[in-house]
């Protein structure tokens, strides 16, 4: 009978102690991984309107295109054909919204176009958009290279087209081959950051201007060490999590209470544990077991 109560005491302790972790748990998440604390109900939504828009130009050959609002909402998608053109007809568009953008990554994944084209508004009936000629896309070998060494830039426009690269102000050209490939090598680059955006002109006819572009770094012996101890350290931090470091103390303290507990309930295989423990060796803390 006595038994039956302690394994009844027990299993409650069991019960609230669990209970304890998992709250604990829930808040430590919530606090430390706010994405954690957001709402499963959230619906992403979209509006389109009445009005269509056709929209046709040119990228590179056989270049992956997407259209979108300025906000990010998808709109259409298609693929440019072996001579770089393409046509995106008849989307539904809101007429009071007049910028609309296209991303563009070519067919070998080496470089990303980004530009935008703002309307005449508003919009209140059906509209064409043609001869649109989007960015080179861009892409560089290295994001991170020594002082001194060379960067090597590249991308994808139409065929023929003399691209311009603008590396912080430097505008320097180079000519797209029969691919649309271009390619560049920026020498013996000085210590610091470059941002390298590119535009096109093929038959008088000058690209949008891009919204993107690479940066590429320079980075002397000194600043390559300090990355690499940034490196080495994030890595530790992905194995070894050290924001679980006050969960882990509170589970610490929370497993100490309960064996206190049990021992103050004189639970047998607790107490014989421990009494077991105390006969074989002399303990450091048997001033405070014998408080018990």
């Amino acid at each position: 009978m006595r038994n039956t109560l302690y394994m009844k005491r027990v299993l409650a302790l069991i019960i609230c102690g669990g209970m304890i972790l998992i709250s604990v748990n829930v808040v430590f998440a919530q606090t430390y991984f706010p994405q954690f604390a957001k709402k499963g109900d959230t619906v992403v939504t979209a509006t389109v309107g009445i009005n269509r828009l056709s929209v046709s130009g040119y990228q590179s050959p056989y270049a992956s295109i997407i259209f979108k609002t300025q906000s990010g909402i998808f709109l259409a998608s298609t693929t440019a054909d072996s001579k770089g053109y393409f046509s995106i007809p008849n989307t539904l568009i809101n007429g009071s919204v007049l910028t609309y953008c296209f991303q563009a990554v070519d067919f070998k994944r080496i470089g990303e176009s980004d530009a935008c084209i703002t309307l005449s508004g508003p919009v209140t009936g059906d509209i064409s958009y043609p001869d649109v000629f989007l960015p080179p896309t861009i892409g560089l070998s290295k994001k991170q290279i020594s002082v001194g060494q060379d960067g090597i830039i590249f991308g994808y426009s139409m065929p023929g087209a003399t691209v311009n690269l603008d590396i912080d102000g430097k505008v320097v050209t180079v000519i797209a081959d029969s691919t649309g490939y271009y390619t560049y090598t920026y020498k013996n680059v000085p210590e610091g950051v470059f941002r390298i955006s590119a535009t096109a002109n093929l038959s008088d006819k000058k690209s949008l201007d891009p919204t993107n572009n690479v940066i590429l770094e320079a980075l002397s012996v000194p600043q390559q060490i300090t990355n690499e101890g940034k490196k080495a350290v994030e890595k530790v931090k992905k194995k070894v999590p050290f924001n679980l470091f006050p969960f882990l103390l509170i589970a610490l303290a929370l497993l100490v209470a309960i064996g206190v507990l049990l021992y103050k309930l004189k639970f047998k295989p607790w107490v014989t544990i421990v009494d077991f423990l105390r006969r074989r060796k002399k303990m450091h803390h048997d001033w405070f077991l014998d408080k018990w």
